[in-house]
Parts: structure tokens; sequence; C-alpha cells
């Protein structure tokens, strides 16, 4: 949610209170909470030995709690994806999961900040002919409901970057250009309106590691 968003809700807590069967419920969950890090979603999708993530929800969640921490690998690799355009420093940005523009589709992980709109389509298994005609739905879905979105002012944003993460496998090349072509033509409408780019990225599991490489 937006910080907007995020405070209409704390001023309706504020006004019906935080405490209501506050003791009770604790007492419930104290005996039945796990610790949701990284070390629980990787042991969970078993990546030592499998390499993949068993769902795109766990990878979500994997990267989203990765970035919480600036020393992290997963922080490291996604921030130099970013910088490669201007003024898009992972630093500077507000970072969002399951954020939606302006229909009721979500996209997976968001990264905003005054000059940049960044999109990350997440994928655990690597690119085949079935799964295009869903990254062009996603595609086309997030580019344009971004184009004028209320709920961050995004006709005052001049640069829209689309980031689709798969599995690494030697297979994915052969996809590119398909996927990259339908990108292009969905762009073509609103190219004047501002600058729209798109990149491909491969993750892999190496030495404890989450890796994302833009191929």
């Amino acid at each position: 949610m937006t910080d907007e968003e995020g405070e209409a809700i704390l001023d309706t807590f504020n006004k019906i209170g935080f405490d209501y069967n506050f003791n009770v419920q604790e007492r419930k969950l104290n005996e039945d909470l796990i610790d949701t890090n990284n070390k629980y979603i990787w042991d969970k999708n078993k990546l030592d030995k499998k390499h993949y993530f068993s769902s795109e929800s766990d990878m979500e969640s994997y990267i989203i709690v990765s970035l919480k921490y600036a020393q992290s690998n997963v922080y490291e690799n996604l921030n130099n994806l970013l910088k490669k355009y201007q003024n898009n420093d992972l630093q500077f940005s507000k970072i969002y999961n399951q954020f939606i523009f302006g229909n009721a589709y979500p996209s997976d992980v968001v990264v905003l900040n005054e000059n940049n709109i960044n999109v990350f389509e997440l994928k655990k298994d690597k690119l085949t002919n079935n799964n295009i005609p869903q990254i062009e739905k996603e595609i086309k879905k997030h580019l344009y409901y971004s184009l004028f979105s209320d709920r961050i002012n995004s006709n005052k944003i001049k640069r829209f970057n689309f980031y689709l993460i798969f599995l690494k496998d030697k297979d994915n090349e052969r996809f590119k250009w398909s996927i990259f072509e339908r990108f292009n033509r969905l762009c073509n409408k609103i190219n004047t309106l501002r600058e729209n780019n798109f990149a491909f990225v491969e993750y892999s599991v190496k030495d404890d590691n989450l890796i994302l490489e833009e191929i």
C-alpha cells in the first residue's frame, strides 16, 4: 500500500483502538509462531537440492525479505539492475509487493522513486512457448495501468522499467526475441508519453545465495 493508504488505516486503528482482545490473541499465537526468514523459505523450498523455487510466492517472499538488508546479495544484485537507469538507486526508492496500479491485477514486486517505475515479474520456471502469452498479458496490464495511476501520480514519472525474472536455463535465449517484440509492440502507442525499458533477468542458486543476472 502507499503511504497515504497506510496513514488512513492507521487513523482508523487510532480511532477504534489497538488493544481489543490483544492479550487473548497473543497467548493463542505465541506457541504457533514461526520466524519466517530467508532460511525458513530456503529450507521450505529445498533450494540446496532443487535449485529452483517451488512457487512464485515463495520467490517473492525471499526477495522481499532480502531487500530488508542492504548488505544482502539480493539487495546488491537488484540495485545493480536498477542503476542501469539514471536516478534509480534502491536506497532512494520504496519497495512494494503485490502492488496494484489501477485494476485488480497486482505486480509481484514494484520499486518506485521520483524518476522510475520498476516492475519485477517473477517466474519460478524457465521460459517456454506456453508462458509467453501470460507474460504478454502481464506486461500489457502493468505498462498501461501504470501510465495514469492515481496511487502513485505516475503521470509525473518519465521512465517505466519492466524486469522479467525467470529460472536460468540454456533454452531461455530462443524465447527472448518473441517476448521483446511483443513488449515493443505494446509500447508503440505510448512511447511519446515516457521512456519504456525491458530487461531479461535469470535467477540461480549458488553457495547459499540467490543470484540475479541480466542477460
